[in-house]
């Protein structure tokens, strides 16, 4: 080194670390304690390296550590193939940030792009417009929730307190608070049929409410704003409007339409809650209310009518927002994009008709809430069950346990007691 720092000790202290060279010196730079050392620069007497490295004695102190490194720097010289490495790195690097500022260059912001559409309106050439990474963001957001943080969401009117309030206020059309109206020109069920109707029209009726439930909540009950997205939407999960599906239970009558929703290529995204949440809104609406047993039907049932009538008067005002999907033909050939007005004139009429049974026979919906209640409790279960083994999974990688090989899968599965079904064979 080309300076080093010269310590006295006194042979009668060596417990207390450097002696003091005259005990009866005072450090130059404090002024105030003994002074312990001496520096090799300068010779200044000074009482500890607070004082070392103050103002007073900076600038030698600062000579003392560039010597110091300077001496470091000439025992550590690199060698020109790792000089060589260096810049190659350091070229790199440069490379990328170039890189970097060009691509910012040419993708334009979020705003940017946004920036002549109408958000409330052109939702369709908004998503679009979104690069795939936001599109990802955007569905996560959906699946964990953080989306309602940023939007108000909506109290469906059949969870409204009006809707179980043992003292219900009626409104102006005799049915509690937000209620929708009922449909008035409806023709009597004897008229419309000869014979008395079949057993299985009630579970159609449910099919129905459960697509109408799955509809408004999608849309947080702006449905009737966006009627023709929203009708296009209704008759693609809803089996009975467009296929004129029959089922012979409640509980199936629910599940075509969770069925269609999770369907491959549906171009929904919904949580995990989603079968949760519609099979407890068509128990309620079902349950109906103490102003009416089956009020709360009849008024999903008109709202859905009044959602295919503002469709159909839409469409003749111009049809430009028809088909902002454009899903690919069915197996059976059918073309979505093909008499769309005459599928929302059938699936009126269909309405009508249930409408026109729930007047007459409607009494015996409440008794579906048994089967459906048990089989919301199955569903509830199985979603806890679901969340636990997601859980335990998470932890699992996240500890390094989880690999991808059968058997170490097996150890993990054991390792966390895991239900024997959680987890199969890859094989």
């Amino acid at each position: 080194m080309a300076a080093s720092i010269k310590i006295v000790k006194s042979s009668d202290d060596e417990e207390d670390g450097p002696a003091i060279e005259n005990k009866h010196d005072i450090c130059s730079v404090c002024v105030e304690k003994e002074s312990r050392y001496t520096c090799p620069r300068c010779n200044i007497r000074y009482c500890s390296l607070p004082c070392y490295k103050h103002k007073k004695h900076e600038g030698c102190s600062e000579s003392f550590y560039k010597d110091w490194v300077m001496d470091e720097m000439k025992e550590h010289t690199a060698s020109p193939e790792e000089k060589q490495k260096v810049l190659e790195m350091l070229a790199r690097e440069h490379e990328q940030q170039e890189e970097d500022l060009d691509d910012d260059d040419d993708n334009p912001s979020l705003a940017e792009r946004m920036e002549d559409l109408d958000l409330d309106k052109d939702a369709a050439e908004v998503w679009k417009r979104l690069t795939a990474q936001e599109k990802e963001e955007f569905a996560q957001m959906m699946k964990d929730g953080r989306l309602a943080n940023l939007v108000s969401i909506w109290t469906p009117w059949w969870m409204a307190k009006s809707a179980s309030s043992l003292v219900q206020e009626a409104s102006g059309n005799g049915l509690p608070e937000g209620f929708p109206p009922h449909l008035t020109d409806v023709p009597d069920i004897n008229q419309l049929l000869k014979s008395k109707p079949s057993a299985d029209v009630k579970h159609n009726v449910v099919n129905v409410i459960s697509a109408y439930a799955f509809v408004t909540r999608l849309h947080n009950g702006d449905h009737l704003e966006y009627a023709v997205e929203c009708s296009e939407e209704l008759l693609q999960v809803c089996g009975v409007l467009k296929h004129g599906e029959n089922y012979p239970g409640p509980k199936e009558a629910v599940h075509a339409v969770i069925q269609q929703v999770h369907k491959e290529g549906s171009g929904f995204v919904v949580p995990s809650s989603f079968p949760v949440v519609v099979m407890g809104d068509v128990i309620r609406i079902l349950r109906g209310h103490r102003l009416s047993p089956f009020g709360a039907v009849l008024s999903a049932l008109s709202d859905t009518v009044a959602l295919l009538k503002a469709a159909s008067k839409e469409l003749k005002k111009g049809g430009k927002r028809r088909r902002k999907r454009k899903p690919k033909p069915t197996e059976d050939g059918d073309q979505p994009e093909a008499d769309f007005d005459k599928q929302l004139f059938l699936a009126k009429r269909k309405l009508t008709f249930l409408l026109s049974w729930t007047e007459r026979y409607g009494m015996c919906l409440a008794q579906l809430c048994d089967e459906l209640s048990l089989e919301l409790e199955c569903l509830k279960s199985e979603a806890a069950e679901t969340r636990s083994l997601q859980t335990t999974v998470e932890q699992a990688l996240k500890s390094g346990k989880l690999h991808t090989q059968g058997a170490k899968v097996e150890e993990v599965t054991q390792d966390a007691e895991l239900p024997s079904s959680a987890v199969q064979s890859e094989n």
